[in-house]
């Protein structure tokens, strides 16, 4: 099975992933800086337990690390 780099998903594609590995503990995607993957899933941890907060969660820390990093 090949494997996609994450970072060829848009933003809300990219939060669904995480929170889906978030949730069964998968390991970190392919094609995500370390310290972005610690935002995200801290930003998952906050909200554990609600989905769809979660996922919003996730996606504010994606859409503000592209703003910081064009």
């Amino acid at each position: 099975m090949l494997r996609d780099d994450i970072a060829n998903n848009s933003l809300e594609r990219q939060a669904r992933i995480l929170l889906l590995r978030f949730a069964v503990h998968f390991d970190k995607p392919t094609g995500m800086p370390e310290e972005l993957y610690k935002e995200c899933l801290s930003a998952f941890n906050s909200h554990r337990g609600k989905v769809e907060w979660q996922e919003d969660a996730i996606l504010k820390v994606l859409q503000n690390y592209k703003g910081d990093h064009p």
